[in-house]
């Protein structure tokens, strides 16, 4: 409240109201105009304008719940999560000009999804999840593909945060810097000082990568040549069934409490978190989800259809597999139709050329184990999805001279020539 006399003995009472988000001021600046106009003079006007943010705000307390979002704040943060993916190492550079990370670490639609369901992991001793923090334990350790057959590297058993690296510190940048990325909207505040968690931050980053992925998918569903993102091939592609869509937006909620560590980068923790087996089987997994988020065995087959976008990298887990070839930034079904293990083409081309067999059918399917031996038990063992299928004869016959005698030395009414020239 401000009060001062103006006009001789009348008592002019005014109260410059602030609402909870990014310190706008509910009286409005012609209230504030009139007040000076009044008597009050500018530079003491000027003064309260300068101090009136720090008052109508709160710095967030790692602990505490959130605060809740504004839906222009909600709308100004996607915009700028969106920029940020649109070219992950042009906004991690901005931050780290002199980093030495590759593309595979750089932030991506498939990293904001993983981080939000590796925030929400648990810790060993059942307190935690959903917190704002990872622990960085392996967080930016790189293996060497070419120790193939060498059995190097200790054996693995539980997944890690390895590869999330870059995206936390860029997402860092968005929730304390209301002016990042600088080619994106500006908040009136930070996402910091205004109160809000960092938990909540990469929630909605979670949703953002979803919305991207779908959008990108049904993109390409009606441009096979869209060209906002590298080259992509929808599977679906031609079929009423290529687009996705939503029966409702997803709903952002507020109000996740941030961890309180006690390390200098308030986003890293020491305690050590539940992390599910890289090596189980269908028991197993779920076995972790019902033992920590209790889901239901609908709620683990949802949640285990995220890994349509984004794909395995070799160098951050030993891993060396890509869920939906060729189609990684996009968001369907595809994992489902793979681990039905129902016939499906085979794709291995920007051009979405279906190969199929040599009489030009789906060529049969089948998921097999395979190793190469990276660690001293032999493993880790990751299963490959297989195509009995030819050769792609359009492009796959450069150097290969077998391939393009298969391709070429056949029947006209063949794709390829069939195993034992059948016909």
């Amino acid at each position: 409240w401000y009060q001062r006399r103006v006009h001789g003995d009348s008592l002019a009472t005014y109260s410059l109201c602030c609402v909870q988000s990014c310190g706008k001021f509910q009286s409005g600046l012609s209230e504030m105009t009139r007040i000076g106009s009044q008597g009050l003079g500018f530079s003491s006007l000027g003064v309260l304008l300068s101090i009136l943010p720090a008052l109508c705000t709160a710095q967030y307390v790692p602990g505490q719940p959130g605060a809740s979002w504004t839906e222009e704040e909600v709308l100004v943060v996607k915009a700028k999560l969106i920029q940020v993916i649109s070219d992950g190492s042009r906004a991690y550079s901005s931050l780290y000009p002199n980093h030495n990370w590759s593309w595979t670490r750089m932030p991506t639609a498939a990293k904001y999804l993983r981080l939000g369901f590796h925030d929400c992991l648990k810790y060993v001793d059942g307190s935690g999840g959903c917190d704002g923090c990872l622990n960085w334990e392996g967080m930016e350790y790189t293996y060497n593909e070419s120790f193939v057959n060498t059995m190097e590297y200790d054996d693995i058993e539980f997944t890690n945060n390895n590869g999330l690296g870059a995206t936390v510190e860029t997402l860092e940048g968005v929730y304390t810097d209301k002016d990042f990325p600088s080619y994106a909207p500006s908040l009136n505040i930070s996402l910091r000082e205004s109160g809000k968690s960092r938990a909540d931050l990469w929630a909605l980053a979670a949703i953002v990568g979803v919305e991207y992925g779908i959008e990108t998918n049904n993109a390409f569903c009606d441009d096979p040549n869209y060209d906002k993102v590298g080259p992509q091939c929808n599977h679906q592609q031609g079929l009423p069934d290529c687009k996705v869509n939503l029966s409702g937006n997803i709903q952002f909620a507020t109000g996740r409490a941030d961890c309180i560590t006690s390390e200098s980068r308030p986003f890293v923790t020491t305690k050590e978190e539940a992390h599910p087996s890289i090596m189980t089987n269908g028991e197993g997994t779920v076995d972790f989800f019902k033992t920590y988020f209790n889901f239901t065995g609908r709620e683990i087959v949802a949640i285990l259809g995220g890994h349509s976008l984004g794909r395995l990298n070799v160098q951050h887990s030993l891993l060396p597999y890509v869920w939906t070839s060729r189609g990684t930034q996009m968001f369907n079904n595809a994992y489902y139709k793979l681990i039905t293990n129902r016939d499906e083409w085979y794709f291995n081309d920007d051009a979405c050329t279906k190969v199929g067999d040599a009489f030009g059918t789906k060529p049969r399917t089948r998921w097999v184990p395979h190793v190469r031996q990276f660690t001293k038990n032999g493993g880790p063992v990751h299963w490959i999805h297989e195509n009995y299928a030819c050769p792609n004869c359009v492009w796959d016959t450069v150097d290969n001279a077998q391939h393009l005698d298969c391709c070429t030395n056949k029947p006209a009414d063949q794709f390829c020539r069939a195993d034992n020239n059948r016909t």
